[in-house]
């Protein structure tokens, strides 16, 4: 059912509940009005009834003939009155009771009492009966007060009970006009109010991939709305950031493969343009050997980075020792930095206990000694006298290990900082220049990082430095156990 619907039957059903229970309570008074007002005139009648009895020579007179009253005479919608001594016999009845009796045994508690029943002839109505002493005539029982009659006056309710019908059927039909014309109301006022949803459903629909930088108007919006539109407009920038990235991934992916395969091409070409020697020709084979192996690690960087977005690779979480690891992960890119000459100083706790995924850590920790040793100075090495340095750090500090690479080289300002882990960004001419590097390692890094809880930042501490910091959720309970020590040294 639409939201239109739902409201529309909703509040119909509601109302219709409100107006049945209001007009209940209303007809419940009503009655209780009627019945209470026919009882009241009913008790008086039978108290004037009761005042004109007189007891003569232990003989009744009840005055209703010479009185006149015709509704005690048989008819179609006659009254009941009878009277009975205080044993129960009966001394009279009307005549439209015609010999039977109008209560079984004619006692009454004292005051007048109204109880409803059924009259003689079948109608439903209403009895009225009470205890009082009769007038006496006779001057032999002026002095006896202990004479006691019962009284019975007898009414149908057919008036109270055809008011009473007509009030029901007004009710019924007042409430379904009421609940009918609520509902219609109801639906324009829906439809209007839900013109402004109509609209935003209409500007949604507008937007697609090619217009993903449209922002929803806020204009003429219900306020209950406006933060719906504002987390839609959200949602629209953050996809068109995608989108974005997406394209640029997309043109940067085919230019880190065009440039290999234009020089692998090239080399080629040359290698065939004429006939050379076997060492030539083995020369331009390594040259494009090379250029394969950059391209397949760089598709090797794209392929682990791809499987790091959709966490496809299965986490192994267990207790390692951080400073051991790091010590491994620096082994492939020693001798690179033997070879530029780099003063490579250490200053990590041990043991440096943390609950994280080795294999993951370790391909972060190579990712960044191999970006620190190849953009930390150039490719020159054994002529060029200017310092180079790498520091690496790591500690324990409340319940996280926080680990520091940092080397000298850099040529990034602090304005460069939040794009050093965007895909395929380089910073410097450096980057570019050194051969299979690509731009995906520090992205990498931090895909991984953030896949193991943690925070991953980059940061200019001071001219011609750059320094990548780690910090990871540890194992505390057990780092807290162990005592540290400080593994002071210039190389592994």
């Amino acid at each position: 059912m639409t939201l239109r619907g739902r409201l529309i039957v909703g509040t119909a059903a509601g109302s219709a509940v409100i107006l049945c229970a209001a007009g209940g309570t209303l007809y419940y008074a009503v009655r209780s009005s009627l019945v209470s007002e026919f009882d009241t005139g009913l008790r008086h009648k039978l108290e004037t009834l009761a005042r004109i009895v007189e007891l003569e020579d232990d003989e009744i007179d009840t005055e209703v003939e010479e009185a006149g009253m015709r509704e005690f005479l048989p008819g179609a919608r006659c009254q009941y009155y009878q009277v009975w001594s205080s044993g129960g016999e009966a001394l009279y009845r009307s005549p439209s009771l015609d010999g039977s009796d109008l209560l079984p045994d004619g006692r009454s508690a004292g005051g007048a009492v109204v109880q409803a029943g059924t009259l003689p002839d079948g109608r439903p109505g209403r009895v009225a009966v009470m205890t009082f002493a009769p007038r006496r005539e006779d001057a032999a029982g002026a002095g006896d007060r202990d004479v006691r009659l019962t009284v019975a006056l007898g009414r149908d309710t057919l008036d109270v009970e055809r008011a009473l019908a007509e009030l029901r059927l007004l009710l019924v039909a007042v409430g379904s006009a009421a609940v009918i014309a609520a509902t219609g109301l109801l639906a324009w006022l829906v439809t209007v109010g839900l013109r402004p949803l109509n609209r935003l459903a209409g500007q949604i629909g507008a937007v697609d991939a090619g217009r993903l930088s449209t922002r929803l108007s806020r204009a003429d919006t219900p306020g209950e709305m406006i933060v719906v539109v504002d987390r839609l407009n959200e949602l629209f920038a953050r996809l068109a950031e995608a989108f974005a990235r997406e394209r640029a991934m997309t043109a940067n992916v085919a230019h880190e493969l065009r440039t290999p395969l234009a020089g692998l091409r090239t080399t080629l070409e040359v290698a065939l343009s004429r006939q050379r020697e076997a060492s030539a020709y083995r020369e331009a084979l390594l040259d494009a050997l090379a250029v394969c192996r950059r391209t397949a690690g760089m598709i090797d960087r794209l392929l682990a980075l791809a499987r790091a977005d959709a966490a496809l690779d299965t986490q192994h979480c267990e207790r390692i020792d951080v400073g051991e690891l790091l010590h491994d992960a620096w082994r492939p890119s020693e001798p690179l930095a033997a070879q530029k000459r780099f003063d490579v100083a250490w200053d990590v706790e041990s043991p440096l206990p943390c609950v994280t995924d080795r294999e993951s850590l370790r391909v972060v920790f190579g990712n960044l000694f191999d970006n620190a040793v190849v953009h930390g100075g150039g490719e020159t090495c054994a002529t060029d006298e200017a310092p180079r340095h790498i520091r690496v750090s790591g500690a324990g500090h409340d319940g996280r290990v926080r680990v520091s690479i940092a080397n000298t080289g850099c040529r990034l300002v602090p304005d460069d900082l939040p794009r050093v882990f965007d895909r395929f960004w380089r910073g410097d001419e450096a980057r570019g220049a050194e051969g299979g590097h690509c731009g995906l390692g520090l992205s990498l890094c931090r895909t991984l990082v953030q896949r193991l809880r943690g925070d991953i930042e980059a940061a200019v501490p001071a001219p011609g430095w750059f320094e990548i910091r780690l910090d990871l959720p540890m194992d505390g309970a057990n780092g807290e156990a162990e005592p540290r020590t400080k593994d002071a040294a210039t190389g592994p």
